[in-house]
């Protein structure tokens, strides 16, 4: 295998471990926002 098509593997598994990491975050962050609002209608009934 030569270098240059190691490079590329390494800048794919980079890229998809970004995306991977963005989407993750984005989950997290709509989780807590339904959590909280989910809080917030439980307190109102």
């Amino acid at each position: 295998m030569r270098a240059e098509e190691g490079d590329e593997t390494v800048d794919e598994l980079a890229d998809e471990a970004a995306k991977a990491k963005k989407e993750l975050k984005e989950s997290t962050e709509t989780g807590k926002k339904v959590q909280q609002e989910s809080q917030q209608s439980g307190k109102q009934e």
